[in-house]
């Protein structure tokens, strides 16, 4: 085969999947785990100086530990992110005062202080906000399924690197608000089924959540696999030179 042809060839097919992942945006990881459930005081306002002093006016809940397989993250950037998952919400919680996702390590489950984690750097508030009047809505626990959110590049690099440190490749999502504590992320519901014949039957639903997030390459990425490709078709065409001004057959 003519290498020039061949290498051509992979150029353009390889440039053709960089394209298509920016114009697409690129691979969805999903991650699929049980709600957690787990609620703490919160305010996302706090320094380090009022860290410990006074009440926290405002809540969050644990919606899940995500766990992800995802090759080489550190070399992706997160451009967007959505998610499915049941909550209940209070009136009140639209517009600035809905409450919003924050992305963090794996915290322990005894005593998490997600406030702190925010101050050290090892979570990121997102720009995501869960709001009662967004559909469906109502009074009571709700599945809120929010479309894909761009991710500005801090939320992108922080996640990328809570991904990248973590073997099990977890994070955290919360749901939360400086500001109200009526805010339940269930992680079941239990009712008394109709009985068929004799007493009801108490059951337990567990709720489930899912975490989508959309990635590509980055640029340096890109750039170092352009530069491989010439390199490459450099040689090929060098060596195409030779064979055909020697005179070997097939060149």
């Amino acid at each position: 085969m003519n290498p020039i042809r061949f290498a051509a060839g992979i150029a353009v097919l390889i440039g053709t999947l960089f394209s298509m992942n920016q114009l697409n945006g690129g691979v969805v990881y999903s991650s699929t785990v049980l709600q957690d459930g787990q609620k703490i005081a919160y305010s996302g306002n706090l320094t380090n100086e009022n860290l410990s002093s006074g009440p926290r006016p405002g809540s969050a809940s644990r919606i899940g530990t995500f766990d992800f397989s995802i090759p080489n993250p550190q070399n992706l950037e997160f451009i967007r992110a959505r998610i499915q998952f049941w909550v209940q919400l209070p009136p009140e919680a639209i517009g600035d005062l809905a409450p919003q996702l924050v992305f963090s390590r794996f915290l322990p489950q005894d005593q998490p202080d997600l406030d702190a984690a925010l101050i050290s750097g090892d979570a990121i508030k997102t720009d995501i906000r869960i709001s009662y009047n967004l559909f469906p809505s109502g009074s009571g626990i709700v599945e809120k399924r929010i479309d894909f959110q761009n991710l500005t590049s801090d939320q992108n690099n922080m996640l990328s690197e809570i991904l990248s440190q973590d073997p099990q490749q977890r994070v955290d999502v919360w749901l939360a608000s400086d500001t109200l504590t009526a805010i339940t992320v269930p992680k079941n519901v239990m009712y008394y089924a109709a009985p068929v014949g004799g007493f009801p039957t108490l059951t337990v639903r567990n709720f489930t959540s899912t975490l989508d997030l959309e990635a590509i390459p980055e640029p340096s990425t890109s750039v170092i696999v352009g530069v491989g490709m010439s390199l490459f078709l450099q040689r090929s065409l060098r060596d195409y030179r030779r064979r055909k001004k020697s005179g070997i057959k097939g060149a």
